[in-house]
């Protein structure tokens, strides 16, 4: 399991913690991430911008995409992401679905999707 990552459908973190601390939080809890981790999640999500931002100001694609950091965190050989578009505007829904093959490519994490996208480029 230490070698899986994964999202819920609709991802809850603290609303009045910045993304970046909602990560540090996160990484104290599951333990053995060095802090430099957090901001390369962030980058590879781009994210990094608005790491300071509170996720109450995130948009719901923010929201997925910090979700989506959470679940890179460890590194994993898996990610399952559940419903990652799901309510998204069509912005956020092409933002999500453009990044997560390049997720996988650039990771080499194999990435499975419950029914999030329709065709991959």
């Amino acid at each position: 399991m230490r070698k899986w990552g994964a999202t819920i459908e609709s991802p809850a973190f603290y609303p009045y913690l910045s993304g970046r601390d909602n990560l540090e939080l996160f990484s104290i809890a599951i333990g053995g991430i060095p802090p430099a981790k957090i901001m390369e999640v962030l980058e590879r999500v781009n994210l990094a911008d608005r790491a300071k931002d509170k996720y109450k100001q995130y948009s719901l694609g923010m929201k997925q995409r910090l979700a989506i950091a959470s679940a890179l965190l460890r590194d994993p050989e898996l990610i399952i992401l559940d419903e990652p578009t799901n309510g998204l505007d069509p912005a956020g829904y092409k933002e999500v679905r453009d990044l997560i093959p390049i997720l996988a490519v650039k990771t080499g994490t194999i990435i499975l999707c419950s029914t999030c996208c329709t065709k991959w480029n």
